[in-house]
């Protein structure tokens, strides 16, 4: 959830209309971050921290908590901007447990011992995903909802419907 502004104050409409207007400007703003962050990483050029502090937050669940989560594999449904947050998030997933990271590199001993035991089985739902790349491995795996009429689903660079060719899709009319 990826909370903006303040829409628990009370103010005039006026006041309002114009926080959602700045919402949604902010948020366009950051998909659009997300997006050229994914492409970097999907290119394999970039492995850094994000901007968006969701993706951080969001990797830091699967480090922290991954092998003590209580179902396998670890189940994740997203939704629209939240594709891209989870693709970026699991993109670093991917450099850290496959090996792009060296182990030499990562300085906390915590980190080293989570790395040592190797990655957890990711399970991605992505509805009506916007992201044009997702890591591709042996641990996580995407299956990709979308309706052919959404132009948030375009933005993937018809992903989706790659996705779908290949039996790990799955569009709607």
């Amino acid at each position: 959830y990826n909370q903006k502004g303040t829409e628990n104050v009370l103010v005039s409409r006026a006041l309002r209309d114009a926080f959602v207007f700045e919402n949604m400007a902010f948020d366009l703003g950051q998909c659009i971050s997300d997006q050229v962050g994914l492409l970097a990483r999907g290119a394999k050029g970039y492995i850094g921290t994000s901007p968006n502090g969701c993706t951080n937050s969001l990797l830091n669940l699967f480090i922290a908590y991954g092998h003590n989560w209580p179902t396998r594999p670890l189940c994740i449904m997203s939704h629209s901007q939240g594709n891209l947050i989870t693709s970026n998030a699991l993109m670093q997933y991917s450099a850290l447990m496959s090996g792009r990271i060296p182990v030499n590199a990562v300085s906390n001993p915590a980190l080293k011992a989570i790395i040592a035991r190797g990655p957890i089985r990711i399970h991605v739902f992505a509805v009506a995903s916007p992201a044009m790349t997702w890591p591709i491995n042996n641990f996580i795996t995407m299956h990709a909802y979308w309706h052919q009429y959404d132009p948030v689903t375009a933005l993937s660079g018809y992903r989706n419907l790659r996705a779908t060719l290949a039996g790990h899709g799955t569009r709607t009319s």
